[in-house]
């Protein structure tokens, strides 16, 4: 019990709904050979993976941050710049540039160490991709015209380059005009001919997850056959399962996909006790007004429903425009869940009944945020469809306080399944 209450508490610091961050990625470290201003061949194939975080940025204005060895010659430094923008030049892409000593000893002086950064103030996420859709548009041209010749940026790319290219660019090209796919779908398969098939098989089946996530059924086929690698497992399916929900795909194949035996479980087991991706699902299901189809596939995930339910609550108690649209299918939500589930990877049980009451009577949310939880309380307490909850028991038991604060909220004398506000002292 003093592990559950002690679990419990973590509800308070937590805010309803949860946003996901993305750690800024390490520094790429450029190498050159020594004494001189010239690439090594490695160092040419981090430049080129440096092109690949500047083509996925989405900024209008993108800087490469260069820093150098404090005791190297300015004349050298300025040299091995300018190297890194020739390259960058050849492929294509013309960010601007900042080159300075570094803040730190350097673990080799033939070496420095670049980060993309943009107009925007921070790193770029590479939502939008702007310039890979450049490349993108350019080899689907080829493809559809050898004649053409390649584009310069693929011709002068290092072969390590075009691989770690190869799937971004796939991606991008797949459905680049938007419902006319077909030149998107042959540069992806152009890719997969090109690169994919030469792949060590863990990176192949990368490429066949990519083609579940975003292609349709015949392109999933036809990967399955081409690569030789088979179906995806159960698991490969759950952890693909956040881009496949995010994907363009017509929900209806997004549905039948998540409903293939056994994934939904796989998925809801993913999603740790209070985390961000209990609510991926019914964020996107909302957006695409699929309220019947969330209740469908929560159904399907089998005691892993309480983590998913437990998500959805955080979720439509965040604002009142979810509240009211979605307050109608919680009773089906609660039907058959287990608030006793923990998650094989999950640090507590997924209990959405304590969430419910932790929002309503024992944080300090805004007020109007704690109202929605109550009035969802309300609805769950008197109705039968709670089952007994080992959270609600724990915080609902007399003295047991929550990170200083009591629950204000106990059972019923004479009652115990019924709960009533303590009184104020």
């Amino acid at each position: 019990m003093r592990h559950l209450v002690a679990a419990l508490a973590l509800l308070l610091s937590m805010a309803p709904a949860v946003a996901l961050t993305l750690a800024e990625p390490d520094p790429i470290a450029i190498g050159f050979e020594a004494g001189r201003g010239r690439l090594t061949r490695d160092g040419q194939v981090a430049v080129d993976s440096l092109a690949l975080r500047v083509a996925e940025c989405s900024a209008d204005k993108i800087s490469i941050q260069l820093r150098h060895d404090a005791s190297l010659p300015a004349e050298l430094a300025t040299a091995r710049l300018d190297s890194v923008r020739r390259r960058l030049w050849q492929l294509g892409l013309q960010p601007t540039y900042a080159l300075a000593p570094a803040k730190w000893a350097a673990r080799n002086r033939e070496f420095v160490r670049a980060t993309v950064d943009s107009d925007q103030g921070v790193w770029c996420s590479g939502h939008k991709r702007r310039h890979l859709a450049v490349w993108a548009d350019s080899m689907g041209r080829y493809v559809d015209n050898p004649a053409l010749g390649a584009p310069a940026f693929w011709r002068r790319m290092t072969h390590e380059g075009r691989r770690e290219l190869a799937l971004p660019l796939a991606i991008k090209a797949y459905c680049l005009q938007g419902e006319a796919c077909a030149r998107g779908q042959a540069t992806f398969h152009w890719l997969v001919a090109e690169i994919a098939r030469r792949e060590l098989p863990a990176r192949r089946r990368q490429w066949l997850r990519t083609s579940w996530q975003i292609g349709d059924d015949e392109d999933v086929e036809r990967l399955e056959q081409g690569l030789g690698e088979g179906t995806l497992t159960v698991d490969e399916r759950a952890y693909a399962a956040d881009a496949l929900i995010a994907s363009p795909l017509p929900w209806a194949v997004i549905e039948r996909r998540l409903l293939e035996p056994q994934v939904m479980k796989a998925y809801g087991d993913l999603a740790p006790s209070a985390g961000p991706q209990e609510q991926w699902l019914v964020g996107v299901a909302a957006e695409r007004g699929e309220l019947e189809s969330f209740g469908r596939l929560i159904d399907a995930a089998g005691p892993a429903k309480a983590c998913l339910v437990d998500g959805a609550f955080r979720y439509i108690g965040a604002t009142e425009e979810r509240f009211r649209a979605w307050l109608p299918h919680v009773s089906n939500w609660v039907r058959g869940v287990d608030p006793s589930y923990k998650p094989p990877r999950g640090p507590t049980a997924c209990d959405p009944f304590a969430t419910v009451l932790v929002s309503a009577y024992c944080a300090n949310w805004p007020e109007e945020e704690a109202a929605r939880f109550e009035s969802l309380w309300q609805l769950l307490s008197p109705s039968g469809v709670m089952p007994e909850s080992p959270g609600v028991k724990a915080m609902t038991t007399p003295g047991a306080a929550l990170s200083g604060w009591q629950c204000r909220l106990e059972p019923m004398p004479g009652d115990p399944s019924h709960f009533r506000q303590v009184p104020q002292r």
